[in-house]
C-alpha cells in the first residue's frame, strides 16, 4: 500500500519529513494514495482539522505551504490548495496575501477558571454546562466531564446559553474552536472553559496500527466521529473495506458486532455496546482540558 507521511526521520519511499514552519514542532500528517474510495482531500481535511482542534496545531500558527506539503506527500499542488480553502472556508484556517496560510487564531484561551480565586464567584458554582449545538456531541462531552470530575453536568445550544438564569451557578464548557459563536452568544463579561480534543497522536497508538489487515467496526451516535475516524484510519493505512461505521441510533448493529477483530467506540456509545465486547473507548476531551476541569471541580459547593 503506498502511503506517504510528513516525518524527517522516516525513509523516503515510507514519506516524508517536515517540521512546522517557524515553530519547528513536530506534526505528522499520513495519506492513502492508493484507496481510491478515500479521496485525498477527505483524508487531508480530517487530519488538519483535528490537529486544530486538538491544539497539536496552534492557533495563529504558520501552516506549510501548499507547494511543500503537496511536493511532501507526492500530491498535486491544487489537492492541498482545494483543502486549504475548504478549511478557511469552516473556520479552522486563515490565508494571509503573500505571507501564506495559519490556524486561526480566535482559540487563544482566556484566562482559565483553575487559576482564579474561588472567592471571587457571586455563587459557588455547582455543576459544569456544556455549550454546544450538536445534540450528539453535546451528550458525549456531557458524559465524559461527569465520569471524569464527578460532578454534574448539564449541556445547552448556543442560544439556550444566552439566558442568565441558565448560567446561574454554573460554569459553561465548551470547545475551543467554537470561541467566537460561544463569546457572540454569551452575556457580555461572561468567563468560560474551552477544552480541546485529545491528540491524534494518543488515539493511533502501534497497537491499533498493527491491526490494519483485521475487520474494524466504529460505533458512535456522533457522525463526525464516524466520519473522521474511518477518514484518518484510511489515511493511516488502512483499508476502507475493512471498516465499517455503526450510527448507534439507528438499526440492529449490536448483533453485527461479532464479526469484527477491533471495535472503537466514543465514551456514550460505549455503554451500549454489548458485555461480551472488548472495545476501544477513545475519549474526545484532551487530557490536560480534562484535568482543568477536575481542578475547577474542587471549586464546587457539595452536592
Amino acid at each position: 500500500m503506498s502511503n506517504r507521511t510528513v516525518e524527517h526521520t522516516l525513509p523516503h519511499d515510507q514519506g516524508f519529513a517536515s517540521k512546522m514552519p517557524h515553530t519547528g514542532a513536530r506534526y505528522l500528517i499520513f495519506i492513502n494514495r492508493t484507496e481510491r474510495k478515500a479521496p485525498l482531500r477527505k483524508q487531508l481535511i480530517a487530519q488538519i482539522s483535528f490537529g486544530i482542534a486538538s491544539h497539536e496545531l496552534k492557533p495563529g500558527q504558520k501552516l506549510w505551504s501548499a507547494e511543500r506539503l503537496a511536493r511532501s506527500l507526492g500530491i498535486h499542488t491544487n489537492t492541498v490548495s482545494n483543502v486549504y480553502r475548504d478549511l478557511a472556508q469552516q473556520g479552522w484556517v486563515k490565508s494571509r496575501r503573500g505571507s501564506g496560510v495559519y490556524v486561526s487564531d480566535v482559540m487563544f484561551d482566556d484566562k482559565p477558571y483553575a487559576h482564579q480565586n474561588p472567592y471571587l464567584f457571586c455563587q459557588p458554582p455547582k455543576h459544569f454546562l456544556v455549550i454546544e449545538d450538536d445534540d450528539e456531541l453535546r451528550r458525549i462531552l456531557v458524559t465524559e466531564i461527569k465520569h471524569a470530575t464527578g460532578r454534574r453536568a448539564k449541556g445547552v445550544s448556543l442560544e439556550q446559553c444566552s439566558n442568565p438564569a441558565v448560567l446561574t451557578q454554573a460554569i459553561p464548557v465548551a470547545m475551543c474552536y467554537r470561541t467566537e459563536q460561544v463569546r457572540a452568544a454569551l452575556p457580555p463579561g461572561e468567563k468560560w472553559v474551552k477544552v480541546c480534543l485529545r491528540s491524534g497522536e494518543e488515539m493511533f497508538k502501534e497497537s491499533l496500527l498493527s491491526l490494519s489487515e483485521q475487520l474494524i467496526a466504529i460505533v458512535s451516535t456522533w457522525p463526525v466521529f464516524l466520519d473522521f475516524g474511518r477518514d484518518i484510519l484510511v489515511a493511516r493505512g488502512m483499508d476502507l473495506d475493512a471498516i465499517t461505521t455503526y450510527d448507534a441510533r439507528e438499526g440492529e448493529w449490536k448483533e453485527r458486532l461479532r464479526a469484527y477483530s477491533l471495535i472503537i467506540s466514543d465514551s456514550l456509545a460505549s455503554k451500549e455496546l454489548p458485555s461480551a465486547c472488548s472495545p476501544l473507548v477513545f475519549s474526545l476531551i484532551a487530557k490536560e482540558s480534562l484535568a482543568e476541569l477536575d481542578s475547577i471541580a474542587k471549586q464546587f459547593t457539595p452536592d
